[in-house]
């Protein structure tokens, strides 16, 4: 158990996908949601050359943060980040996805599929982008992640209120989760995390730049599964009614 402890990385991401775990006993209807944004999200591991050494400094199962850029904890992390992400607006109002079967949405006729890849491929493209004029991803990865929920909610109006309640209560979560961290390892943030070359400022114990990359993948997360699917977020009521 000891051994796993030094592990911090690691910890913090087995810790992510709790909320996950619990959703998908309690929430049966959710799991197809879950498990399509889990596989949307697997990309985004091989990103985290990208974040570390600069950003932050975690220690990694046999070193592969140094050896090959990113490590299994990576691929915990995102999608157990996805599986609350995604889910955390609908947890939190007990709202479900309802279908809009005459709805034709704003993909041109593009399947799901082809349109949730255009998504990645959209991220991926301005992430090289903000790498190649050489700006921190910790500030390029929310600017493209606002960016890209200010254009899915001005195409689906109705998706623009639950995208940001589903920023702020993933930020919630995701600070709860960070906090059970610090408690199992006191000023990880201050240690591991490089803040001084950043803003330095804190929000509690948490970085700023952590609570708005929390935020801006909440918020996104709350948006693409229905606007690529054409789904609409309504309460169990107006379903009955």
């Amino acid at each position: 158990m000891n051994d796993l402890f030094e592990y911090n990385f690691l910890v913090l991401s087995i810790l992510f996908w709790v909320p996950g775990i619990l959703t998908l006993m309690i929430r049966a209807d959710l799991r197809r949601l879950i498990f399509i944004m889990c596989l949307a999200s697997i990309p985004f591991a091989f990103t985290e050359f990208l974040f570390y050494p600069n950003y932050w400094e975690p220690k990694f199962l046999w070193d592969l943060g140094n050896r090959i850029g990113f490590g299994i904890e990576d691929f915990l992390f995102v999608t157990g980040f996805a599986s609350f992400g995604t889910t955390a607006y609908l947890v939190f109002t007990g709202k479900v996805l309802q279908s809009n079967a005459e709805w034709k949405g704003f993909g041109f006729g593009i399947k799901p599929f082809y349109l949730l890849l255009s998504l990645l491929v959209f991220c991926f493209f301005f992430v090289w982008v903000f790498f190649a004029l050489q700006i921190q991803m910790i500030y390029g990865a929310p600017i493209i992640l606002v960016f890209l929920s200010f254009l899915l909610s001005a195409l689906r109006k109705d998706l623009a209120f639950p995208g940001i309640w589903g920023g702020f209560l993933t930020t919630l979560v995701y600070f709860l989760l960070c906090f059970v961290l610090e408690l199992f390892y006191p000023k990880i943030f201050e240690l591991a995390w490089h803040t001084e070359q950043f803003t330095g400022i804190f929000i509690g114990f948490l970085p700023l730049e952590e609570v708005v990359y929390a935020f801006a993948s909440g918020q996104i997360a709350t948006l693409v599964y229905p606007f690529c699917f054409d789904y609409s977020y309504v309460s169990r009521r107006e379903i009955l009614s």
